[in-house]
């Protein structure tokens, strides 16, 4: 997921041209405007982690296969729909994490999800500039995306398991 953000902040000034600071300013802006409205939509808290990671996974993937693919579409209408998509993410990501990590493990858990997060920010710029000549990086950010959907676990398996320190009034 970091990857694909990566790309996109390599690539989307890039492709904005001579008026490249000022409209890649305003398209960020409209990235995270969309965040927002995701994340003031509380009723999305009743679905299941698992359920709003796989469902963001795809909509950010179609999102940098319309970017990629579909250039007629303004740019900025996708990147409020991958705005949405990153606020419905996020939110679901934590979720799964501190009910996977455990209160004593909530630390550790964070920290490698910053440690993946940092690589993935790093290695999807490099990627996008050595492959620019041959693929879209939209469409690189679009793989990345779909393979992560692969390697999510099977609905269910992630369930904590029951840990009976966890439950003692000590805890």
């Amino acid at each position: 997921m970091s990857c694909s953000q990566g790309v996109l902040f390599f690539e989307l000034p890039l492709s904005q041209g001579s008026e490249g600071m000022i409209s890649t300013g305003i398209l960020l802006s409209l990235l995270s405007l969309g965040a927002l409205v995701t994340l003031s939509l509380l009723f999305l808290n009743g679905f299941a982690p698992g359920i709003r990671i796989a469902a963001a996974l795809l909509a950010m993937a179609l999102c940098f296969f319309t970017l990629a693919a579909f250039r007629h579409i303004p740019a900025g209408v996708v990147l409020f729909l991958l705005g949405a998509a990153k606020g419905v993410l996020f939110p679901a990501m934590a979720s799964l994490f501190i009910s996977l990590g455990g209160p004593g493990r909530m630390g550790r858990t964070f920290s490698l999800q910053s440690i993946a997060m940092s690589l993935g920010a790093f290695a999807g710029p490099v990627a996008a500039g050595q492959l620019r000549e041959f693929v879209s990086p939209y469409f690189i950010a679009f793989v990345l995306l779909m393979t992560a959907i692969l390697l999510l676990p099977p609905r269910g398996s992630g369930k904590p398991a029951y840990h009976p320190e966890w439950n003692s009034p000590a805890a």
